[in-house]
């Protein structure tokens, strides 16, 4: 079955993560990790059944593209992914309320040996108001959790040079927005929408079925 599937953008997107998350490795390296997060991943075990797709082939076509897009970006762009500093502010303002959070964000990144980069940072401070309420033992680890996930998601919608405008190709995009609405709002029915609508547009999955599943799911019924 796998044979035949074309890679949605989705997939297309988890290639360019590991890649981003790994510039150095080998292709076939980066492979093994596509594989091992896709069958890790529920939306899409419904349809990936070959443990060896997809092809070294089609992630070496990836990586090319991938490479090609990364080399050529503005130096604007790549100086974002430099390692941040206070005196970076100079250059990329943030507010200054938000400073000492940015500041704290940044050393307990360093003491893990995985410093912020200028691009992280600002998503700090673009995120924070989002989670100044949260309690302070759990906040700058979800504020640097999510500020490195759209980083990098901002630079994959560089790399591809484009970022979908239709509400019928943003489902997937939506999948962390949905997340951090949950987790702000604690409302599960944006998240289930989308779930239902990424597996419907992905899988073809009758609609019928997505509900059903939803209802044992999300109110604890059992078949």
């Amino acid at each position: 079955m796998a044979h035949g599937i074309i890679l949605t953008e989705d997939i297309k997107n988890l290639i360019a993560k590991v890649y981003l998350e790994n510039r150095k490795w080998p292709a076939h390296k980066i492979r093994a990790e596509v594989i091992a997060r896709l069958h890790r991943d529920e939306k899409f075990q419904q349809y990936v059944d070959d443990p060896d797709w997809p092809r070294l082939s089609r992630i070496q076509k990836e990586l090319h593209d991938l490479k090609e897009a990364d080399e050529n970006r503005s130096a604007e762009s790549k100086a974002l992914d430099l390692p941040w500093s206070i005196l970076d502010i100079a250059q990329h303002p943030i507010p200054p309320e938000i400073l000492p959070v940015a500041l704290e964000a940044w050393g307990k990144a360093l003491l893990k040996d995985d410093p912020l980069t200028i691009r992280e940072v600002l998503w700090v401070a673009r995120l924070y108001y989002l989670f100044k309420d949260v309690g302070s033992k759990h906040r700058i680890v979800m504020l640097t959790q999510y500020a490195q996930i759209y980083a990098l998601d901002e630079t994959i919608c560089r790399l591809m040079l484009k970022h979908p405008n239709k509400p019928e190709d943003m489902w997937g995009d939506w999948t962390i927005d949905a997340e951090l609405y949950e987790g702000i709002t604690g409302d599960i029915n944006v998240k289930r929408k989308l779930s239902k609508e990424v597996r419907r547009r992905d899988f073809s999955v009758p609609v019928e079925l997505v509900e059903e599943a939803e209802k044992r799911t999300y109110r604890g019924g059992t078949k």
